[in-house]
């Protein structure tokens, strides 16, 4: 498969931000359609989990973070909100980066914060 167009950056219209490149214009338009054909053709696309089980995750450790919280100290306590953000941020970078499972990390992130 052959994809034809331009990739010249004196054209910013040929040019987007992704999630991966920050900075301004750095991914052409036919680089991100590559990714996509790609993707569909070694059918590999990105599955989002659904919403509900990101919100039921999230009210279940709201219920756990609770009543842990309130039983130890309150460094403890910070040291295991600080733990258990990052280990939610690497848990779903590593399922979106290896099996392309999407998960709503803000739901995690803001029940825990």
């Amino acid at each position: 498969m052959v994809l034809v167009g331009s990739v010249y950056s004196g054209n910013p219209s040929d040019f987007n931000l992704t999630p991966f490149n920050r900075e301004m214009f750095v991914a052409s338009n036919l680089n991100i359609h590559a990714q996509i054909i790609d993707a569909l053709v070694r059918n590999r696309p990105v599955v989002p989990v659904d919403r509900k089980w990101s919100l039921a995750a999230a009210f279940f450790l709201a219920v756990i973070l609770s009543w842990i919280i309130t039983r130890i100290r309150p460094t403890y306590g910070l040291v295991l909100t600080i733990a258990i953000m990052l280990l939610i941020l690497i848990l779903s970078y590593t399922l979106f980066t290896v099996f392309g499972i999407w998960i709503y990390t803000i739901h995690l992130i803001l029940t825990v914060f």
